[in-house]
């Protein structure tokens, strides 16, 4: 696994948010992103980095084979800032409403508006679709929630065993 950083351009990186079709050379960016969530949240264990890095890598491939056996048909865009790949968007479109599988990006990305912008262009897709948006955010997020509820999102009445689902309505 390489572990290059992305040169992401300057400035806010919401102006040059843009998306493409996710392709299987991607996974190491998205391998990446989902990695450094669970690290940070690992991180207090002090367990070594090869042992982080495994586990990490292990939870990766246990999602991925989760989207693919439960949303098989579900779009998978990758996040560009600029021209730099920076994370994915994974949107099921065949429920109603539209469901977000997930939203992952690269730490270098997050808190430039990149995530902001994805989420605003998907909910004027769904506002043109009249159709609603649903997600669930784990409970070892609160970052993400936060997030989510700035946008629009509401949480649905109570909370599941590993956390809470959250739905944005067009009216």
């Amino acid at each position: 696994m390489s572990d290059t950083r992305p040169t992401l351009p300057p400035g806010d990186g919401a102006t040059a948010v843009n998306w493409r079709p996710a392709v299987a050379a991607d996974d190491d960016i998205v391998r990446r992103a989902h990695g450094a969530h669970r690290r940070s949240l690992l991180a207090p264990v002090g367990w070594p980095d090869d042992v982080l890095a495994q586990l990490c890598d292990g939870q990766h491939a246990m999602q991925e084979r989760h989207l693919a056996r439960h949303h098989p048909q579900a779009e998978r865009r990758m996040i560009l800032c600029g021209e730099v790949a920076v994370g994915r968007l994974c949107l099921d479109r065949t429920t109603s409403p539209w469901r977000i599988v997930d939203l992952v990006l690269l730490p270098e990305a997050q808190g430039r508006g990149v995530g902001s912008a994805v989420i605003r262009d998907l909910l004027a897709e769904a506002r043109d679709a009249a159709i609603g948006v649903d997600l669930h955010v784990s409970r070892d997020n609160p970052r993400a929630e936060a997030f989510y509820r700035r946008l629009g999102f509401v949480a649905l009445p109570g909370p599941d065993e590993t956390g809470q689902r959250m739905t944005w309505d067009p009216a």
